[in-house]
């Protein structure tokens, strides 16, 4: 896949326009870019490293995630990475935090055995 290197930082015309496959960084120094697929697919991710291992981390895809709203969270990745936390890892445990709280609001007897199995699924 082709790195698109811009004169600037990207813009919300260049998002919106933008149709060949490639990589568009933001040039902001977060490590935010647009990503294009061939098969027209676009979504935001921010590489980085974290504790010595190269990580890409999805944010979303425009027009859901808009170029501020993933500046702001490339942003706050980053301030997580300060502090020696992995972003991915907590976005891993707030996703099953989720799924296990809605999995005790189905408190039946008939699936009791299923949130076993889901708990000790999400858990491992």
């Amino acid at each position: 896949m082709a790195y698109k290197r811009l004169p600037s930082s990207l813009t919300a015309a260049v998002v919106r326009s933008v149709k060949t496959p490639g990589k568009y960084h933001d040039g902001k120094g977060t490590g935010l870019y647009l990503r294009v697929e061939s098969n027209g697919s676009r979504f935001w991710a921010r590489r980085t490293t974290v504790n010595g291992k190269r990580r890409e981390i999805g944010l979303g895809s425009p027009p859901i995630v808009s170029l501020v709203s993933a500046r702001e969270e490339a942003e706050a990745n980053k301030r997580l990475i300060r502090r020696r936390e992995d972003p991915l890892a907590k976005k891993r445990k707030e996703r099953r935090q989720k799924t296990l709280k809605r999995l005790r609001l189905l408190n039946s007897p008939r699936l009791r055995k299923t949130q076993k199995t889901a708990r000790r699924f999400l858990l491992h």
